[in-house]
């Protein structure tokens, strides 16, 4: 029988590490056999700010695709002062299916794109947001 342990224990709850200036987590896992044999792994855990409502909201006034609907070319329009990064297109399925570097350019082509609704991820320097676009 081994007996495993976790500190801090399963459950443990934490907040966001990067760019709060909060320290990350030191998880440790320890495994000990019948015979007293132990095993340890440590690691320390941060949690990046991901997606979310606040996220959003910064952006979401400020950006939108044009035309939507679109069935060739869209533009990314950009009324905020963000620098904007990436835009990664998602299909209903969740699976990436394009990125696009708008450091470069702000138009990309959905010809190759099945009619359908996709989910747009727009990353910028300090702000995310996600649109909803549909190709025809």
């Amino acid at each position: 029988d081994i007996v495993l342990t976790q500190d801090p224990a399963p459950g443990y709850v934490s907040g966001i590490t990067e760019g709060t200036g909060s320290d990350p987590v030191h998880v440790t896992f320890t495994a000990t056999d019948a015979y007293g044999n132990v095993a340890t792994c440590e690691f320390d855990l941060g949690i990046k700010n991901g997606i979310g409502v606040t996220e959003n909201s910064i952006l979401d006034a400020q950006v939108s695709l044009q035309p939507n609907p679109a069935s060739d070319m869209v533009t990314l329009v950009n009324n905020s002062e963000i620098a904007l990064q990436t835009a990664m297109v998602y299909n209903i399925d969740g699976k990436l299916v394009a990125t696009i570097d708008l450091s470069k350019n702000s138009t990309f082509s959905v010809a190759d794109l099945a009619s359908g609704v996709y989910m747009v991820k727009i990353t910028g320097t300090d702000a995310t947001a996600v649109k909803r676009l549909m190709v025809k």
